[in-house]
Order: structure tokens, then sequence, then C-alpha cells
């Protein structure tokens, strides 16, 4: 192994292990499941960094004024890209913004917090508790209401916007780990890592309404994180452990198909027009662009080692790629598919998901 793939290898060991140092929990097997849940991004990351060793592209550019807002859990922080980062509490790893952008959220799987905060200037605005091991958080299309799927206690958290009260929680499964809302409010849709299936979740009664299995039967796919096309219609669903993408009708609940991906686990993205689905894993520098309506691979972009959150600016001319190992987050042309620049970020601070108001 070279000096510059072993420094990357435990760089990436210090930034998502936070250097031994995981918060006391009062129950023994949460801790242990926060240790186990963060150990398993690090052997993905880790072998990422033997396989790619480091990305290369375009000349760094340093950005401002852009309402685009990057989760970095190496710094425990999130930031608007161009400025500096704004302290939540380690491992905070997702987040999302409300669509008018008044609202930001992070969740820190550590803590067991949610997080708000001023978009405009960083100022913390509330702490929630919510349940163990949160991660996904979403916000719903009128600005109501948060959902965050809580790993460990197999539960979503509702908190009430702006008053950020919180309204209850609601046991779902093994290991939900994202969700989305369908556009008319009325549904959320929550990924179940553990059980190989999607819910979905009446938010007006609080209640299960089906259970959709995916991916192959006896054999685990862990359902990983989602999106949704503008009209509803459908749900694209990346499986962590088959590299996957799933397509739910959600008119009839079924699965549809299934499109082959480079090595995850996946974030995912559809474009605000619906034309398009992008998804990037952090097991290889390729970001994968799949039309929507025939399925088909399209084109795939390099980034650099470790992408993951990727978000479509609103006019869907733009596509912002979180890459974890470069301390980046890249920017797409997504009408040349070409990367036109690279945001820097401290050394170690692993830019991981992205938030922007509009999508």
């Amino acid at each position: 192994m070279s000096a510059r793939v072993r420094a990357n290898t435990l760089r990436f060991a210090r930034v998502l292990n936070l250097s031994g140092r995981v918060r006391p929990a009062t129950d023994g097997a949460l801790r242990a499941f926060a240790v186990r849940t963060q150990m398993s991004y690090l052997i993905a990351l880790a072998l990422i960094a033997i396989v790619a060793g480091c990305a290369a592209g375009p000349p760094e550019t340093t950005t401002s004024g852009r309402q685009v807002y990057v989760a970095l859990p190496g710094a425990g922080a999130v930031s608007r890209i161009g400025g500096p980062a704004w302290p939540t509490a380690p491992s905070t790893q997702y987040n999302s913004i409300t669509a008018s952008g008044n609202i930001l959220l992070a969740t820190s799987s550590v803590e067991n917090r949610l997080y708000a905060l001023d978009p405009s200037s960083g100022q913390m605005i509330a702490a929630v508790d919510v349940g163990g091991v949160p991660r996904g958080v979403n916000i719903s299309p009128d600005n109501s209401l948060a959902t965050v799927a809580n790993e460990a206690d197999g539960t979503v958290s509702f908190i009430e916007l702006p008053s950020f009260r919180p309204t209850g929680t609601l046991a779902v499964g093994k290991e939900p780990h994202n969700i989305v809302y369908s556009p008319d409010g009325k549904l959320a849709y929550v990924t179940l890592q553990g059980d190989d299936q999607l819910v979905i979740i009446d938010l007006a009664g609080r209640t299960i309404t089906e259970r959709i299995p995916l991916g192959s039967e006896g054999v685990p796919d862990g359902p990983h994180n989602l999106d949704i096309t503008p009209d509803g219609q459908r749900l694209f669903v990346s499986l962590r452990h088959s590299d996957l993408l799933a397509v739910v009708d959600s008119r009839t609940r079924q699965v549809t198909g299934y499109v082959p991906l480079t090595r995850g686990h996946h974030g995912v993205d559809v474009s605000p027009d619906g034309q398009w689905v992008y998804v990037a894993g952090v097991g290889s520098p390729l970001v994968n662009i799949i039309s929507a309506q025939t399925l088909q691979l399209v084109a795939r972009v390099d980034v650099g080692a470790g992408p993951h959150g990727l978000r479509a600016s609103p006019d869907g001319k733009l596509l912002y790629v979180a890459v974890s190992l470069a301390d980046q987050v890249v920017v797409i042309d997504a009408v040349s598919r070409l990367v036109t620049e690279r945001i820097p970020f401290d050394k170690g601070a692993a830019p991981f998901w992205i938030a922007l108001p509009g999508n």
C-alpha cells in the first residue's frame, strides 16, 4: 500500500470512528449498535481509499452565495458551500431544508438529536431529542412536519415545524434509514435496511398502510436511500448490499424493475423535471445517470473517490455531489455532464449529504 493510500485510509478511520470516542449511552446495546454502524461506513470507505487513491479533476475553486448545504460528519458540522462550518454534533451525516429555505435540519447519529439552524447565519435554533442512531431526516412539502428515521430504535420521530415540538414516534421495523414524502404530503415512504422493505405511512393517522418487499427473497439487500418522482408515481430505492436500484410503482405498490449500479452504498436524487435519476455510491468514483422513463443507464461521470449525497439545483441545470474522500463538493453541468467545479472543504470534513431549497 502506498503512503498516500495509507494516509487516506487512516484519515477516514479517524473521521468515521470519531477517534474512538463515542458518547456513553444509557443503553449498552444502543451504544454497540452505533459503533457497529459507524464501522460499516469505515470499512466501505477504507476500501475505496485502497482502490481509488486520490481523485483527479479540474482546478479547485471557492464558491459562495449559493443555497447549497452540506452535512460534514468528519467536522461535526453543516456548512453552506463557500462559507464556514457551523458546529452541530459528532457524526452529522444527514440534513434537510425547508422549501422556503428558512429552516435547516441535521441529525447526529451519536448524540441522538435533531438540530435546527438558521440557514442564513448558521445560528442554532433548536436541538430536539429523537430516537437511537438517527439517520435520514426530511421535511413535508408544506414545511409543517419533520420526520427522522431512527436506525437503532426501529422508529420514526415526528417533529412539528416551526415549533420543533415532538409529536410522537411510530415503530416501523428493523433499521429504518431514510424517508421521502409523496408530493401531496399525505404519505411518507421509509426504507427498512433490516427488513428489506419499503414502508408506507399514512401521515394523517400515523399508521403503516403497506409494506413492500424489496430485493431478492432470502437475500439481504438493505434498502438504503430513496427519492420520488415529482408526480409521485414512482420511487427509486438504492439497495445497499446488492448494488441495485429498485423501481417501485406507487399506484400498484409493486416493484417494476431493478437497475444495476456501481458499488455502494448510494445516495439517490430524481431531477426536478422527473427525467433523470442520479445515483452515487461510495464504492466507486462514478455518478450514475439513469433515464427515469426507460430505466437505461445513459452516462457515468467521474467525480473522485467516495461520492454519496447528491442534489440537482431546482432548475435542473446543475448537480451537486458530496465527495467524501476528496473533501469536496463537485458540481456537474447536467446538460454537458461534465464536471465544472470542485469546491473544497477542510481536510477530514468528509462531505456526505446535500440539501438545497426546492429539491
